[in-house]
């Protein structure tokens, strides 16, 4: 009965969850366009421009060959021929589709650079009545426009013709009817012969004016008076070709879109070329074993493009490389790495990178690598095992050039055409060696092999260094060097969070660190570290930040103790005058563990863990550091060396990246491998058992080691960073302000003694008595009064706690020992006080008793004390605005 009545609750629910949600799904247009919906039944279609179709398709059709019998034909030609986000393009002076320049689009808040052709295609249905022996009847509706941020992924809820302009996408609706057949020509081919009808501007050359809007948020609406008039158009035809077989030399979908009015006429717009790669529901063949071969041969093949850092070290050679290789390199996107080889060359009047031909697309602003990227897309993998028992595995990908900025915005990972952007690759990957060689096939269309002319290769490293920290690295070269195009390396740097994080995943990796730059920091350390008493002094009383015990776990933790992501200021200034700077130091490794502990990672690896039973007093570290901000230009170094837990310092050698640097030769420089380690960092963390009476932050300095005049000289920086968050803080403010609260004390009873003693002394020895200065007595008393009107503190001003404080005070008011020592402390003030009162009113009654006696010139001026007060005032403050200045 329980459960019964359990069911009948969880139906009611899901019924009140759907009557809310489809109100808001109907009321809100912009729900159906972000969801993929499916065929409406309801929908008929009566094919009645059948005639026409006949007439227009005629040439097609004496070509076809007899279909077979298919009882799924509809819902397999569903799955395999429709495709989103392909390209197209029309020849420049002609006549356009769209009436909208793509140069005169309003920009939006997340589009950068120009639109993307894009255009989707969907069949929506398959007449299994209507068909001859060689055709069949068939309904589809594309979508085809321009967009900067966005694609065209999902079929349109409502299948009617539609022109679509607003800001930033601009886009047709197109319905269509017409006939599916297949060819026995050129390796075989299916197409589609199809009649479109469309609502499309009268004068497609018409440019539209600037948005009428009020800001960037709000809908971009074109002036009304510069609206394109439209009509309906009906004489449009459609003609998709397919491979029959998805390989490397024919995985591509081509088509064209035509207007059947003559040239001249409203509706009449130029050709429209098509490119784009089959669906989700297309497999592909692997067979290119000859082009394959001939690329890589003999495997492995030696490429002399990769740098001696990564050919030395540990390549993977595990088992589930199609599962790793989907998690590393499936729409990814790479880098291109900083050689000199890698430029944008202009050839022809095109610019071309290896062996890719920009296209419009890229604008001429784009004339280096570092404003490109490499995405990997449509990834296949198959794993096999050889006669010897090695894994191995056939791969096949596209490899595309895209901007940088489209990188930012995922949106190239859902392309699909194929261009001289792309590379259609193939190869093979074998255990016994961890390389993947495949040979690479530019451009979009046909079924020739001579597109094949690449080879492409790739690595993924297991062992990482200062220079080496790319997780794949790649090359592209050209099989025949002699006529073919510049080689290209492109690798996935690894940023610093990926490096530190424990994902289960990547537990089988075993990825390991090679410290190289060691002995220079010891050299460094040798240099400057303090004196052997300094040493044994700090011992003695300071603890500084180090590992709780011998285990790897925590080496980890002390990892993460060690990172920082703070600001800071130069040493020189204060911190309110100082200009903010960003610092984020992040560990890679520490010891031999690099990354961070998972237990799962160790668990089959006991080794790893023995190796840190055993600690002495300097350890090996790495990491990656970067300041930004200020008065500091961004400065971004990998770096290595030793970290002694003893005195709380670092010493470390830098690395950094100097080949991005405009302008810069690398002749005769002493660089490793497009790299200036010649950069030495010294990093100071405060004790941890003095947290209770001093701030605690880090110091650090960057120096390089070459002169001034060299172009690669880095200004020395060095600063304090501000207040560090840390555990067990509340405890250490309780500390704090209760050894504050004490010295308060300590030093009140101390001046009321001291105050009472002068009391004393002037009512025995009064003749000395009018000596005293009565401005310093105004002073004190000054002092004292203050505090008690104010309620400020009286020492010890904590200003770097100043937001901890607003919030950690509130919670000692709630103990009553303070509360108390507060309330002693005003009246410890107000007895001082009046003890001052009290001897300033002896000094002038005593004075006022001398000036009727005698003669009292002997006596300083209290104007004179004054002004020696005020100029002693002056001038350390002049002196300290000089310091803070220079």
């Amino acid at each position: 009965m329980g459960n019964i009545l359990c069911l009948e609750i969880h139906h009611l629910w899901g019924l009140l969850v759907l009557l809310l949600i489809v109100p808001v799904a109907i009321s809100y247009p912009h729900f159906r366009d972000d969801f993929p919906t499916l065929d409406n039944p309801s929908n008929t279609y009566s094919y009645a421009r059948f005639p026409e179709v006949e007439k227009h398709c005629g040439f097609l059709i004496s070509s076809a060959s007899e279909l077979p019998p298919d009882d799924n034909r509809s819902g397999r030609m569903k799955k395999e021929l429709f495709f989103r986000n392909g390209d197209w393009n029309q020849e420049p002076g002609g006549v356009p589709l769209l009436p909208i320049d793509s140069r005169e689009m309003p920009s939006n808040t997340f589009g950068y650079g120009p639109p993307l052709n894009l255009v989707s295609f969907w069949v929506n249905d398959v007449d299994p009545a209507r068909r001859a022996k060689n055709t069949v009847s068939v309904s589809g509706v594309m979508e085809i426009g321009r967009i900067r941020s966005g694609s065209f992924s999902y079929k349109p809820y409502d299948w009617s013709p539609k022109l679509y302009l607003e800001r930033g996408i601009n886009k047709l609706t197109i319905i269509f009817e017409g006939i599916y057949l297949e060819s026995q020509e050129n390796g075989g081919r299916r197409l589609m012969c199809l009649l479109g009808n469309a609502t499309i501007p009268k004068d497609s050359t018409q440019k539209l004016d600037s948005c009428d809007h009020g800001d960037l948020q709000s809908p971009c609406q074109p002036k009304v008076n510069n609206l394109p008039s439209t009509l309906q158009d009906d004489q449009i035809i459609l003609v998709l070709e397919y491979p029959k077989t998805f390989t490397l030399t024919s995985r591509g979908i081509s088509g064209e879109l035509k207007s059947l009015n003559q040239g001249g006429k409203p509706a009449y717009f130029d050709k429209v070329h098509i490119s784009s790669q089959p669906g989700d529901g297309s497999t592909y063949r692997f067979g290119s074993e000859k082009l394959v071969a001939r690329a890589c041969s003999p495997y492995p093949y030696p490429d002399s493009l990769i740098n001696q850092e990564v050919q030395d070290v540990e390549m993977f050679k595990g088992h589930d490389f199609c599962e790793d290789l989907r998690q590393f390199v499936w729409n990814e996107v790479f880098e291109f790495a900083s050689t000199w080889k890698n430029v944008v060359r202009i050839t022809n009047g095109s610019s071309k990178i290896g062996p890719f031909l920009l296209g419009n697309e890229i604008e001429a602003s784009y004339n280096s690598s570092d404003k490109l990227r490499l995405m990997i897309q449509e990834l296949v993998c198959e794993p096999g095992t050889d006669q010897e028992g090695f894994q191995t595995a056939m791969v096949s990908a596209v490899f595309r050039v895209i901007q940088k900025s489209e990188y930012l915005y995922r949106e190239e990972e859902k392309r699909t055409g194929l261009s001289t952007m792309t590379l259609s690759s193939e190869g093979r990957w074998h255990s016994s060696h961890g390389q993947l060689c495949m040979v690479g096939c530019i451009g979009p269309a046909g079924y020739l092999s001579d597109r094949c002319k690449s080879r492409i290769t790739l690595y993924f490293p297991l062992t990482f260094s200062i220079k080496q920290h790319s997780r794949v690295v790649g090359t592209i070269s050209s099989i025949n060097p002699a006529d073919g195009h510049a080689s290209l390396m492109f690798q996935k740097l690894t940023t610093p969070i990926e490096f530190t994080s424990t994902h289960p995943r990547d537990n089988h990796f075993k990825w390991s660190y090679t410290y190289t730059k060691l002995k220079q920091a010891r050299e460094f350390q040798s240099r400057s570290q303090p004196s052997n008493w300094e040493r044994i002094l700090r011992n003695s009383i300071l603890q500084y930040p180090t590992s709780k015990g011998e285990d790897i776990a925590s080496f980890s933790f002390l990892t993460d103790v060690l990172s920082i992501e703070v600001r800071a200021a130069p040493q020189t200034l204060t911190n309110s005058q100082a200009p903010k700077t960003n610092v984020k130091m992040v560990l890679l490794s520490i010891g031999s563990l690099f990354g961070r502990y998972d237990p799962h990672s160790y668990q089959e690896n006991p080794e790893a863990e023995k190796a840190f039973h055993s600690i002495s007093e300097e350890i090996e570290v790495s990491g990656h550091l970067k300041v930004e901000g200020g008065q500091f230009s961004n400065v971004s170094l990998f770096f290595e060396g030793i970290y002694d837990p003893t005195l709380g310092q670092m010493y470390l050698i830098g690395c950094r990246d100097v080949l991005q640097f405009q302008g810069f030769n690398n002749d005769d420089r002493d660089l490793e491998g497009g790299m200036d380690c010649s950069i030495e960092i010294k990093v100071e963390y405060s004790a941890k058992n003095a947290r209770w009476l001093l701030n605690p932050n880090i110091k650090f300095s960057i120096n390089s080691q070459r002169t001034k005049e060299d172009p690669l000289y880095l200004s020395p920086i060095s600063s304090n960073t501000f207040l560090l968050s840390y555990s067990k803080k509340f405890d250490f403010l309780m500390v704090r302000k209760g050894f504050e609260e004490g010295l308060r004390v300590l030093l009140l009873v101390m001046a009321i003694l001291c105050i009472h003693g002068q009391l004393r002394y002037t009512e025995n020895q009064g003749h000395t008595t009018a000596y005293i200065s009565l401005v310093m007595l105004g002073l004190h008393a000054l002092g004292f009064s203050i505090p008690l009107i104010t309620g400020d503190e009286v020492l010890l001003r904590w200003k770097e706690f100043a937001p901890y404080k607003s919030s950690a005070y509130d919670q000692f008011q709630n103990f009553h020992i303070f509360q108390s020592l507060d309330l002693f402390i005003k009246f410890l003030m107000l007895i001082a006080l009046l003890e001052t009162a009290k001897l300033l009113q002896r000094v002038w009654e005593s004075r006022k008793l001398r000036k009727e006696y005698m003669e009292f010139h002997y006596y300083c001026s209290q104007k004179t004390v004054l002004q020696v007060l005020t100029s002693e005032g002056c001038k350390d403050g002049g002196q300290s605005w000089k310091t803070i200045a220079g």
